[in-house]
């Protein structure tokens, strides 16, 4: 990164191509050097040499205390191109730049082989004096990013607004993602505030000082911010807004737990590993778990948005990281639901149909199942809530029923209060029962990418995303006490040596729901496949429609306004996986294996979206926003520690084959979405460039963080 000390100050430049002539390019207001990036191939190939600059107070230069002046800047320009050895160019400016080529000009005439200016003045007038003062007062309270948006008002006609939504989100989104600071915003200000040169200092069009071949400005370089060319957006890439209200934004988070799965094959082991106190060590998750949807639900009430935590990761971190992240993630999920596949598979074979001796029959009953728990999610995302919701209902209604009673009842030997007591076994089995915990919350985020899709999202969305958390952990908490009530606190090892003890409990306190267990764990299967069938869709269209997989996937079912394609693209390789995996071992290790693989990709998001809340934090911070240190820090920071637990249980040295493979696979499947986003950069640099405007929903552009409290 090349500088020059002039002066007093650091100034960042770029010089490329190695033309016989130069063209200077000034930027404009809160503008960096990549302010030209759309015009670049277009100097370079007609043969000039280009040298771009940081003034004062932006990119990479210095950025002293102000006011500052257009003649200082161009005093700055004129000490650079000394330095650098480069006379008799051709100078251009645009907005506050074509302030400062004014006063180079005037300045220096001299070095000038020609001039342009764009989108400028010689003074300010009553109009925009009125606007500049705005901005400066606007700045220190709600951030830069949020003045500078107010550009769009100003700049572009109805029709644009109206016709051209894709570059329109670009723009919005490129004023949003600045990271100048207030000081230095409002020196620069101060230039175009206070320039005046009258009108007639300035000869313009005398003969030798006009370049007729001097390519013009690219037409996307509204206000001087150059920005990469994409197709607009149309309505074949939006979801229909405003289908969902915080009821239904909530239930596909609540359905994706899938409390009554979890319970079910879940607390017995829990209780091997911690004896009785499976309800304390669920309740103490929950909490630890709340962490890390707090970081989720502050990026959703900033940025809504249907990529959820790919945006998140762009906006905080760099869309480089968030392609790696969102390519670890979706794979961690076909692979941890291709076990699941085979294993509901067998499971209804075995339970439903009592084991026909058919050949081929339990891999039949899975791409049957597939099918059907993916056609909600295609013919409507309403209807698919709606689904969710009548199987979380009969679920959890009969789960509350058989806990309450059991409760009632007082159990096996009454009421204790043992199970919140702290587990009297080895640490590292404490552990263990803690990874299991913790896992049993995955999904829980299913609400954030429905974000553009829901009315008021960046009120309901992180209501919904913590509230699923709270409600899941309440259900876990009840019913792990009721089970370990039903067998008695003295009798912990009967309880987990039993493969189904819900059934076993039923059958002792609420008899006519034991029939039922098998259709209770179907229906929470069921709805947690259709919710997560409909969030991981959206994340792969938000993805695709941001360029970063194939565009294809960005399409949207005209009949039924749902990203059909992505949502099939999801649960074919997952079932495929399953399948397959027959032919290696039998549904019970493939399902626990490949979701305890699969899992850690979750994992690896839900880590990295907690960091890039922090850093998300500091970038504010910088920028004059302020935000509260105990959401934005120390709570993600907690989110990190809790999530260590099941790292570490997964990966723990001295597991049994298959399982002892996976410190291996999991590095490979961090190596595959690193090396994706390597090749994506290398191959498509510009889908990287453009990704930031096109993950992010309107409701998001719409407003800015500075905004958000």
């Amino acid at each position: 990164m090349p500088f020059a000390k002039v002066k007093d100050i650091d100034l960042h430049y770029k010089l490329d191509g190695d033309g016989e002539e130069t063209v200077v390019l000034i930027n404009g207001l809160a503008d960096d050097v990549e302010t030209w990036f759309a015009q670049m191939d277009d100097f370079l190939s007609a043969g000039y040499r280009v040298l771009r600059i940081d003034n004062r107070g932006i990119g990479a230069s210095s950025k002293p205390a102000g006011p500052y002046s257009s003649r200082m800047l161009a005093d700055d320009a004129k000490a650079l191109v000394d330095l650098l050895g480069i006379a008799d160019f051709h100078l251009m400016g645009v907005s506050m730049g074509g302030m400062i080529a004014q006063e180079y000009a005037l300045a220096y005439p001299g070095d000038l082989r020609s001039v342009t200016f764009g989108c400028t003045y010689a003074a300010p007038g009553p109009f925009c004096s009125r606007m500049f003062a705005m901005w400066a007062d606007l700045a220190p309270v709600l951030g830069v990013p949020f003045v500078m948006r107010d550009v769009t008002l100003w700049a572009f006609t109805l029709p644009f607004f109206e016709e051209r939504g894709g570059d329109l989100a670009e723009f919005e989104t490129a004023m949003r993602y600045m990271d100048q600071p207030v000081h230095a915003y409002l020196a620069q200000l101060a230039v175009i505030q206070n320039h005046d040169q009258g009108r007639s200092r300035l000869p313009l069009g005398a003969p030798g000082r006009v370049q007729p071949d001097v390519p013009g400005l690219h037409p996307t370089a509204w206000k001087g911010l150059a920005m990469a060319v994409t197709e607009s957006s149309t309505g074949a890439e939006r979801l229909q807004r405003g289908q969902l209200g915080l009821f239904g934004v909530v239930m596909p988070g609540l359905a994706q737990v899938a409390p009554a799965f979890n319970l079910f094959f879940t607390t017995g082991l829990m209780v091997f590993y911690a004896g009785a106190s499976a309800p304390l060590i669920f309740l103490i998750s929950m909490v630890g778990m709340a962490a890390t949807a707090s970081s989720l639900a502050q990026f959703s009430g900033v940025y809504p948005s249907a990529g959820s935590f790919i945006t998140y990761i762009t906006r905080a971190i760099g869309t480089k990281v968030a392609v790696a992240i969102g390519v670890i993630t979706v794979l961690g999920y076909i692979i941890a639901f291709g076990g699941i596949y085979i294993f509901v598979g067998s499971y209804i074979v075995q339970n439903v149909f009592s084991s026909p001796h058919i050949w081929g029959i339990t891999q039949i009953v899975t791409i049957i199942y597939g099918a059907l728990v993916v056609a909600p999610v295609v013919v409507g995302l309403r209807f698919g809530v709606r689904v969710t919701i009548v199987l979380y209902a009969f679920e959890v209604a009969l789960l509350l029923a058989l806990s309450l009673t059991i409760l009632a009842k007082g159990g096996a030997s009454g009421l204790s209060g043992t199970p919140f007591t702290w587990p009297s076994g080895k640490s590292t089995d404490v552990l263990l029962a803690f990874s299991l915990a913790v896992l049993a919350f995955g999904g829980f985020e299913a609400a954030a990418p429905l974000a553009e899709e829901t009315r008021d999202p960046r009120r309901n969305v992180p209501i919904a995303v913590l509230g699923c958390v709270l409600v899941s952990g309440i259900i876990y908490v009840l019913g792990s006490y009721a089970l370990v009530t039903a067998f008695g606190v003295g009798h912990a090892g009967t309880l987990a040596s039993d493969t189904n003890p819900f059934h076993t409990a039923a059958k002792a306190f609420l008899p006519f729901v034991a029939p039922l267990i098998t259709w209770i764990f179907l229906s929470s299967v069921t709805s947690s496949y259709v919710a997560a069938n409909t969030q991981t869709s959206r994340v792969i269209f938000a993805g695709a429609r941001g360029g970063l997989w194939p565009k294809a996937l960005a399409g949207v079912m005209p009949r039924f306004r749902t990203p059909a394609a992505a949502a099939i693209a999801f649960v074919a390789p997952s079932i495929l996986i399953g399948v397959i995996s027959t032919a290696f071992t039998n549904p019970g290790t493939a399902s626990g294996f490949l979701g305890t693989w699969g899992i850690l990709g979750l994992i690896i998001m839900y880590l990295t979206a907690n960091v890039a809340l922090v850093v998300e934090w500091a970038k504010l911070r910088r920028r004059g926003i302020r935000k509260n240190v105990w959401l934005w820090v120390v709570t993600p920071v907690i989110g990190v520690a809790v999530l260590a637990i099941p790292v570490w249980g997964d990966l723990r040295p001295g597991q049994p084959s298959p399982y002892n493979s996976l410190p291996w696979l999991t590095i490979g499947l961090i190596a595959v979405g690193i090396i994706y986003a390597l090749v994506l950069g290398f191959t498509r640099p510009r889908a990287l460039e453009q990704a930031p405007a096109l993950l992010e929903g309107e409701d998001s552009l719409a407003t800015g963080p500075a905004a958000i409290s």
